[in-house]
């Protein structure tokens, strides 16, 4: 299974209107920031990650693939690695995650 910066670099590379530092400047980051996490294989954070995916208009799932089964057995065995608090911790980021995303602007 591909990075998730290995298909960003693919996706770059396919798609002629995309520029390393336009996606930067789109998602809010530093415009050397991609390009960084795409020379040296830097994997961003989950929260980098879904702006990036929001700027291309895809989801993390479809973005890498749309493998939902090796994408959860991904996670599955990561978790399984964490201890109880620690996974209590994910569960809570992840909630307020999707919660902040649903969130309609005042």
């Amino acid at each position: 299974m591909k990075t998730f910066t290995e298909t960003l670099d693919e996706h770059i590379k396919a798609t002629p209107d995309l520029t390393e530092a336009g996606l930067a400047r789109s998602v809010g980051l530093d415009k050397s920031t991609i390009r960084q996490m795409i020379k040296f294989g830097r994997q961003p954070g989950v929260e980098n990650a879904l702006k990036i995916c929001a700027a291309l208009g895809t989801t993390i799932e479809d973005f890498m693939g749309g493998d939902r089964p090796a994408l959860e057995a991904q996670f599955l065995e990561l978790a399984a690695q964490l201890t109880d608090a620690e996974r209590q911790v994910l569960e809570a980021s992840l909630k307020a995650m999707i919660e902040s995303r649903n969130r309609v602007p005042e």
